[in-house]
């Protein structure tokens, strides 16, 4: 039905609006600062405003900081260009992917799912190494690409496949979660998994075919001492066993302990730094004028309307 002329189509602040009025206001208090002057200006729009800002500025801050470590690392492991830039081409594609996922059906970006991309990173490059350890190591020993590919996905490929369909299960049961926030972090975060997988089992195979790769027969010395290294580990596992279980537990029940102490808080301000300027003149207008964000009180009085 259409609405009738006059009808009252007032609405909510959108994001982009709010931070329009933010700026504005900013704007008309930055022509009266004086020297001796301090004007603080706050309320729920510039609060508002501050925290999507600051939830941006740590996704790229986040997602910049895994790249660089995925990278070193990377470099690290094998020592190969093409080690660095096929697992980077994968988790690339399956970040791309579940966001636009995201956007294609209309769900934004959330403080919870702020993780998404950094958690992406981190998990989806595991599958490409294990393909890659593998393809690398028989390429060395004379096989043919096509041959060290084959040799890989039949190694490792059920495994990589288990431990994927294993990890989006875990996280799809999130997606049965009355918060949309969960929900929806559950329901992308399983979905760029099984993308990760998807792309290391199609794309990856299609690169190193088409990729130069030269065959290093040498081993590195630093294999060597990651191997001695482990093999220790393994042995001390072996020998101490009781030991290790009893300091598992002793670990899992203090752990168990201090988690159940965690509060729950809605008062986003407690996420600032002391340092930000929102949180210090918040502090200072709720000292001088007795507070500033508003308190709502819904009363339900068993009746419609």
């Amino acid at each position: 039905a259409r609405e009738p002329e006059g009808a009252d189509k007032r609405h909510y602040l959108s994001e982009k609006e709010n931070s329009e009025v933010v700026a504005a206001v900013k704007q008309v208090v930055a022509r009266f600062r004086r020297p001796g002057l301090k004007i603080a200006g706050s309320g729920g729009p510039f609060i508002l405003e501050a925290f999507n800002r600051s939830v941006m500025q740590d996704l790229v801050r986040c997602l910049s900081i895994s790249f660089a470590a995925v990278i070193v690392f990377l470099w690290i492991l094998f020592r190969r260009v093409t080690g660095v830039f096929m697992p980077l081409m994968i988790i690339v594609c399956s970040v791309l992917s579940t966001l636009g996922l995201m956007a294609f059906f209309g769900v934004p970006i959330k403080i919870t799912t702020t993780i998404l991309p950094a958690f992406l990173v981190a998990v989806g490059v595991g599958d490409a190494v294990h393909i890659l350890a593998i393809f690398y190591r028989q390429y060395q020993r004379g096989c043919s690409r096509q041959e060290a590919i084959v040799y890989a996905l039949g190694h490792s490929g059920l495994a990589i496949v288990m431990t994927t369909l294993t990890t989006a299960a875990g996280l799809l049961s999130f997606g049965f979660a009355e918060l949309a926030a969960i929900a929806d972090l559950g329901i992308f975060a399983a979905t760029g998994v099984v993308l990760a997988l998807f792309y290391t089992i199609v794309l990856l195979p299609s690169l190193l075919v088409v990729l130069p790769i030269q065959r290093k027969a040498e081993v590195h010395k630093a294999t060597n001492r990651m191997d001695g290294v482990l093999i220790a580990f393994a042995d001390f596992s072996a020998a101490h066993p009781l030991k290790i279980l009893a300091a598992a537990g002793l670990i899992a029940l203090a752990g168990g302990y201090y988690a159940s102490q965690l509060k729950f808080s809605d008062y986003v301000v407690a996420y600032f730094p002391d340092t930000m300027a929102v949180k210090q003149d918040l502090k200072r207008i709720d000292r001088d004028l007795r507070g500033v964000i508003t308190l709502e009180v819904v009363l339900d009085t068993g009746i419609e309307n």
